[in-house]
Formats: C-alpha cells, sequence, structure tokens
C-alpha cells in the first residue's frame, strides 16, 4: 500500500480513482470553443444523458438562479443561463458519478462529498462574481474539485489504525495531520488531480492552496479567498462535513478579501441551499 514516502503520482497511480473526462461533458466542451457551433448543438449533446438533462432543469428552475419563469426544456436553460454556465452544470452532474461515492476514511456517506463539492463551487462562483465578475467561472472549477484529493487519501486511511477523535481535539489542523501521516494533504492531492485533468495552471494552485489562500499571490489571490469563504461556509452548515469536523481555520484577512459581513454571509447561504436540494434529488433518483 503507497503511504508517506512514495509521491503523490504514485498515490494516483495506485487507486486509480481519476475518471477520464465524461463524455457528455467533453462534448460540450468541445461545442462551446467551436465558434461555428451553436446552442442547439449544446443542447443536443446534453440530451444525451437524462439524468444529467433532469438536473441542469432542476437547478435552473432552483432558487439559486432566480428566473422568473419556469424552464422546461434544455433549449430554453442553454439559451437563458448561456453555454458556460450550462458546461459547469454538465461538469457538476457528470463527475457526480465518481464523486458521490461514500468516502468511509473520511466519515462521509454516500452524496457527502459530492454535495459539498457542488455548494462550494456555487459559493465560490457567487463570491468571484461580486468582488471579480471576470473569475466567477473559475471560482466554480476550483471549488467543484478542491477536495476531490480526498477520494484518494480514503483509500489509504481505511488502512490505517488511528484515533480520529485524537486528531480533532489537538490544536492543529486537519491538513497538518494529514500531512503528518501520508506527506502531503488532500488540497495538494486534489491539485494533482486537476493537473491530470488539464486544468489551467492557476486554478491547480487555488486548488492546492484553498485553506491557506494568502499563499496565492497576484490577481488570483481574491478568487483563492472566494473559494476559501465558500468552503468554510459549506463547513459550518455541516454538509460534507467528516472526520475533519471544523478543523479548518478561517484565514483573517478573508473578511476584508472579499468584503464579508453576515449579510453577505446569509445571502450566500439562502442562494447555496436549493442547489444542495438538488443534489439530493439528484441523488435519490
Amino acid at each position: 500500500m503507497t503511504g508517506r514516502g512514495a509521491s503523490i503520482d504514485d498515490l494516483l497511480d495506485q487507486v486509480g480513482v481519476l475518471p477520464p473526462m465524461p463524455l457528455v461533458a467533453h462534448k460540450a466542451t468541445e461545442i462551446i470553443n467551436n465558434p461555428k457551433s451553436s446552442m442547439a448543438d449544446l443542447a443536443n449533446v446534453i440530451k444525451l444523458d437524462p439524468s444529467i438533462s433532469g438536473l441542469i432543469l432542476r437547478w435552473v428552475n432552483s432558487a439559486y438562479y432566480a428566473l422568473i419563469r419556469p424552464v422546461v426544456s434544455i433549449e430554453q436553460a442553454v439559451t437563458l443561463l448561456g453555454q458556460r454556465t450550462v458546461q459547469n452544470l454538465v461538469l457538476a452532474a457528470s463527475v457526480a458519478r465518481f464523486m458521490s461515492r461514500p468516502v468511509p476514511g473520511y466519515d462521509l456517506r454516500r452524496g457527502d462529498l459530492w454535495k459539498n463539492a457542488v455548494g462550494t463551487a456555487a459559493g465560490a462562483s457567487l463570491i468571484a462574481h461580486n468582488i471579480v465578475p471576470r473569475m466567477a467561472e473559475d471560482g466554480y472549477y476550483a471549488g467543484l474539485f478542491c477536495d476531490v484529493g480526498k477520494l484518494a487519501l480514503d483509500v489509504l486511511m481505511q488502512g490505517m489504525d488511528f484515533d480520529y477523535k485524537a486528531v480533532t481535539t489537538k490544536q492543529q489542523s486537519f491538513q497538518q495531520f494529514e500531512r503528518k501521516i501520508f506527506g502531503y494533504n488532500h488540497a495538494e492531492v486534489s491539485a494533482a488531480m486537476a493537473h491530470r485533468w488539464f486544468l489551467p495552471d492557476h486554478l491547480i494552485t487555488i486548488i492546492q492552496y484553498h485553506h491557506t489562500p494568502a499563499e496565492v499571490k497576484g490577481e488570483w489571490r481574491p478568487l483563492a479567498y472566494a473559494v476559501h469563504a465558500a468552503d468554510v461556509t459549506m463547513m459550518m452548515l455541516g454538509i460534507g462535513v467528516g472526520v475533519d469536523g471544523l478543523q479548518y481555520p478561517l484565514d483573517p484577512d478573508t473578511a476584508d478579501m472579499i468584503n464579508w459581513d453576515e449579510d453577505t454571509y446569509g445571502n450566500l447561504v439562502e442562494r447555496i441551499v436549493p442547489v444542495i436540494d438538488e443534489t439530493e434529488a439528484f441523488l435519490r433518483d
């Protein structure tokens, strides 16, 4: 079994938790990047997967998007939301196939990790839109994948014998615990997985430092704080919280970096909760 001293690449090669880009998401991306394609082309690809189509329609009609009239077709959804937003929803629905699995090493039940990922993605996108609108889409991608590394470390944790309660009572973050045990933490593993999925370098960096956003320098630092705040919000809501509990402290500069206060937090929660409700509906289907 791979363990401390082995590289992250060795870990990922052994556990094999990262699937190829889902077919529908891959085709949707190709269409969006093709200037000759149309909205109808994108809608036709999405309709190839009934479960993804159903999820998109439920999400687009949720309070998160606050549309005045209900959307009844994928063609309408694509037109109203735009290609990039629909692409995000397609990706989220596609990765549900592997992110919705139980993660017993972290004491996460079926669907917990995926609900956390979708909520973090939606929250990061909303926060980013309010501070740096052009980064909103990047916030969605970084939020969706920031904790995916737990799937890989879960394989190792199940074969180890240690006292979770003793870990969570010590004055250390769970990241520090992971590094002590494995030599790296789940954020670093998530970044390595994002690299294998060919995400842009700035997103890989944000994913790696989403618990320590001050480590991100330059123009992308506000986005790192947006993802960090969204992730902490999900923890505060108790969504996707396992043995790591609340052992991920909020960076003290977060409020200043993203204009964070009680009102913005309340508005964020109000918009995220309907998205989580729809992920639960998807899991029941």
